[in-house]
């Protein structure tokens, strides 16, 4: 039983830095394309990433939360991950025919703080009339090996259809010595989904989202987001993460997106 204890405590603890380093895939997200959108660790929805790319120049600063409400102390079935702060900037002008952008994460306090990012994407529309966004990337590609070395490549493709909002789906595939589940066993590849939508019959600011990452692992969770922009390039979404592993506690997150 001892062995079983310590080989959970070793499993807990990957966890919490699976979390907190989503670099994508990853932390769930703020304002949308259709709206504005964010995602301090490369741009995303709610949690998965998004079609979206930063555009050229443009730097986001994103600093995002995760923690258990209405639970007691660490001790007692209590969690906080580590804030995730991240910037991302588009890196390739308009001239090109993809857009390019690239990110760091820092998350405090950790032993391996420091994570990597990048994407490529192609609008919709862009390839034809009718096409739909497609984008590829990697994320949560940390430097300690079997500790934040998540190394998650992914794709995604994305549609607006008037009056329902945008749809996205996707496929992710990651580190099988990372992505495990609670009995160790590889559980690295998934699908992605979500949905999101400016609601202007609500108010012209706001924005709903929900998403899902299939995987009974750190990464694997249904998230629900509700956006607020304050400006063009202000926003702060609060949303909730249902964890698909049973391992951890519900979170609550808070991620706040600032456009420079």
């Amino acid at each position: 039983m001892n062995i079983i204890r310590r080989a959970l405590a070793c499993i807990a603890r990957h966890h919490r830095s699976a979390k907190a380093s989503r670099v994508l895939l990853l932390r769930l997200l703020l304002t949308l394309t259709v709206a504005g959108e964010c995602f301090a660790t490369g741009s995303g929805i709610v949690w998965i990433p998004s079609t979206y790319v930063q555009p050229f120049t443009v730097v986001r600063l994103g600093i995002d939360n995760y923690f258990s409400v209405f639970k007691k102390s660490p001790a007692n079935g209590g969690i906080a991950f580590p804030t995730d702060i991240g910037v991302t900037m588009g890196v390739l002008p308009p001239s090109f025919p993809v857009g390019l952008e690239v990110g760091v994460d820092l998350m405090e306090p950790t032993d391996s703080p420091w994570s990597l990012n990048a994407k490529f994407g192609i609008a919709e529309h862009a390839l034809f009339t009718g096409a739909p966004a497609l984008a590829a990337g990697v994320a949560s590609v940390g430097f300690k090996k079997d500790v934040t070395d998540y190394n998650i490549l992914f794709g995604v493709a994305s549609k607006v259809i008037p009056g329902i909002g945008r749809i996205t789906g996707g496929y992710y595939s990651g580190n099988k010595r990372m992505l495990r589940d609670l009995k160790g066993i590889p559980n690295q590849h998934g699908f992605m989904v979500a949905w999101d939508r400016p609601m202007p019959e609500l108010a012209e600011q706001l924005v709903l989202a929900v998403d899902y990452q299939d995987g009974i692992h750190a990464f694997g969770a249904f998230n629900i987001g509700a956006t607020w922009n304050f400006t063009k390039t202000i926003g702060v979404m609060v949303g909730y993460n249902f964890y698909n592993d049973g391992y951890f506690p519900d979170t609550f997150t808070t991620q706040l997106d600032i456009d420079i």
